[in-house]
């Protein structure tokens, strides 16, 4: 099975965002591999077993990518110009749901990816592991 980019792009580059973000806590790198992740997939051509096969493959392979950008030498060797957490809490209209992601985004990496996964996509236990 293979869905077009067309009907994946929409669905998932959102979720894949916040999962990259969950990582990397900077606005521009997290859609730097959300977009690397769609390349990826459009390239690949491969051959998966149902929607739900691609959705984790799409996870997986996001979260793989902002790995691989945060421990590139870039961004290990640059200043910051503005603050990411607070960019991307701005666009939580409502006060709590701000507050929320501003106080998961404090915890360290292992903590905010694994809340992101299971709360918010809903993946279990086993496949977070």
């Amino acid at each position: 099975m293979r869905l077009p980019v067309e009907y994946v792009v929409p669905k998932y580059q959102t979720n894949l965002y916040q999962a990259a973000f969950a990582i990397l806590q900077d606005v521009a790198d997290a859609q730097d591999a959300v977009q690397m992740v769609f390349i990826k997939y459009h390239r690949l051509n491969l051959d998966y077993e149902n929607e739900d096969h691609i959705r984790r493959w799409l996870f997986r392979s996001a979260l793989n990518q902002a790995k691989d950008i945060r421990r590139s030498f870039w961004r290990k060797n640059r200043t910051e110009l503005t603050d990411g957490v607070h960019q991307t809490a701005a666009l939580y209209q409502d006060p709590l749901d701000r507050h929320l992601f501003e106080s998961v985004s404090r915890l360290p990496e292992k903590y905010r990816v694994m809340l992101q996964l299971f709360y918010y996509e809903e993946f279990s236990i086993r496949e977070i592991a």
